[in-house]
C-alpha cells in the first residue's frame, strides 16, 4: 500500500504521452490540440479534486479518491481510443486531463502525511521520479507499441491498462486497508476543531507563485526547443532529437538531493540555488554561439527543472493545514500548469528563440527572489 501513490501517480501522467501518435493519424501530425484539450483541462480539474479529498476522514478514504480518478482516466482513454474524428479525440483527451488532475494532489497529501514535517521531500521524492519516468518514457513505449500494431492499441497499453489495473487495486484494498496514523504539522494546541479554510498565508502563496513562474519558463522553453536546436537556430541537426529525454533523465538524481536538501535545511536554500543555477544556465543558453555550449547549458536548465518539484511541494504541505493538504497541493499543480499554458502561448508569439530564454532566465530569476523572501528558512523541528 506504501507505493501505491507514487504507482498512481506514475499511471496518471502517462497518457500524456500519447498526443503524438493521436495527431500522426487522426489531424496530420499537429499535436497541439490534443496538448492544449489535456493540459487545460487538467489546470482546471484541479481544485475540485483537492476539495473532495479533503472531506475524506481517512487516507484510506483518500486512496479510494485515486482510485475513482484512475477509473475515469482508463474511461477517458478508452473513448479516445475509439475515436472516429479529430474533434472526438479533443473531447477525449480533455476528459483524460480533468480525470488525471485527481492523482496527484491526493497522491502527495498523502506521502508528505506519510513522511512527517522533517521527512515530507524523502517522502514526496519518488513520487516527483515517477512523474519524470512517465513523462520521459510514455512517449517512447507509446512510440513502440504504435509501430508495432496501431495508435489504438497505444492508447490501450499506456493510457487505459496501467490506469485500470491500478484503480481496481487501489478499490480492493481500500475496504481492508488500515489508515496509518497522521502526522501533523500544526502542534496540538493550534489545531482547529473544525476543518479549516485554505487561507492564503505567505508560505501558500510563494510556492504557488514560484510554481507559476517555474513552469511558464520551463514550457516556453520547451515549446521553441525544435526552433533553437533545428534549421532556424543552431542548426544541430537530428542527432539531438534525444536531447530533451537526456536532459530530463539527467535530473532525475537531483530529485534526490533536492528532497534531501528541503527536509535537511529547509525549502529557502534549496530553492533559491535551484533557481539561481537554472536562470544562470538559461541565460549563457541565450548568448551562446557555441553547439556545446548551449547543449551543457540548456541542458542543465531543463535537469534543473526536476529538482524544483519536491522543493516547492515541501514548501505548499508545510505551509498548509494539516486537513486542506489536498486543496493546497491542487492549487499548486493549478498554477503549475496555468503558467505552462501562459509559457506556451508566449512561447509561439516571441520574435526569436534567444528572447524565449532570455524570458526564462528572467522568471527563473523572479522565481528565485520570490523563494529567497517567502519559502521556509528552516527545517521543521
Amino acid at each position: 500500500m506504501r507505493s501505491l501513490p507514487v504507482v498512481a501517480t506514475f499511471a496518471a501522467y502517462l497518457p500524456a504521452a500519447v498526443a503524438a501518435p493521436v495527431a500522426d493519424a487522426l489531424s496530420g501530425g499537429e499535436p497541439g490540440p490534443y496538448v492544449v484539450a489535456f493540459c487545460a483541462a487538467f489546470a482546471l480539474a484541479f481544485p475540485a479534486w483537492g476539495r473532495w479529498a479533503d472531506r475524506r476522514e481517512s487516507s484510506s478514504s483518500e486512496t479510494f479518491v485515486l482510485g475513482v480518478a484512475l477509473v475515469a482516466v482508463a474511461l477517458a482513454g478508452a473513448l479516445l481510443a475509439i475515436s472516429p474524428n479529430e474533434a472526438w479525440a479533443i473531447g477525449a483527451r480533455a476528459l483524460e486531463g480533468a480525470a488525471a488532475a485527481g492523482v496527484p494532489p491526493v497522491a502527495q497529501a498523502i506521502l508528505a502525511r506519510r513522511g512527517g514535517a522533517g521527512g515530507s521531500g524523502r517522502s514526496i521524492g519518488p513520487m516527483m521520479i515517477a512523474v519524470a519516468v512517465a513523462t520521459l518514457g510514455g512517449p517512447l513505449i507509446a512510440s513502440i507499441v504504435g509501430d508495432l500494431t496501431s495508435w489504438r492499441w497505444a492508447i490501450v497499453v499506456v493510457a487505459v491498462l496501467p490506469a485500470l489495473a491500478l484503480s481496481a487495486t487501489l478499490l480492493a484494498l481500500r475496504a481492508k486497508a488500515e489508515s496509518p496514523a497522521r502526522v501533523d504539522f500544526l502542534p496540538h494546541s493550534e489545531k482547529k476543531s473544525t476543518r479549516s479554510v485554505l487561507s492564503l498565508n505567505s508560505g501558500l502563496m510563494a510556492g504557488w507563485v514560484v510554481s507559476a513562474l517555474v513552469l511558464s519558463a520551463y514550457w516556453t522553453v520547451l515549446t521553441r526547443l525544435g526552433t533553437m536546436v533545428g534549421s532556424g537556430g543552431l542548426d544541430l541537426g537530428d542527432g539531438v532529437a534525444a536531447f530533451e529525454p537526456l536532459a530530463g533523465a539527467l535530473g532525475i538524481p537531483l530529485v534526490v538531493l533536492a528532497a534531501r536538501s528541503a527536509d535537511r535545511r529547509g525549502p529557502r536554500d534549496a530553492m533559491t540555488v535551484t533557481m539561481a543555477g537554472g536562470a544562470l544556465a538559461l541565460g549563457a543558453a541565450a548568448v551562446s554561439q557555441s553547439a556545446a555550449v548551449f547543449l551543457v547549458a540548456a541542458g542543465m536548465a531543463l535537469a534543473l527543472y526536476w529538482a524544483y518539484l519536491p522543493v516547492v511541494a515541501v514548501q505548499v504541505q508545510r505551509s498548509a493545514p494539516d486537513d486542506a493538504r489536498a486543496r493546497a497541493a491542487a492549487v499548486l499543480y493549478s498554477s503549475m500548469w496555468s503558467g505552462a499554458a501562459i509559457g506556451g502561448l508566449a512561447a509561439t508569439v516571441a520574435p526569436s528563440w534567444r528572447f524565449v530564454l532570455v524570458g526564462a532566465a528572467i522568471a527563473w530569476a523572479l522565481a528565485g527572489l520570490v523563494a529567497w523572501r517567502g519559502f521556509l528558512p528552516h527545517p521543521a523541528r
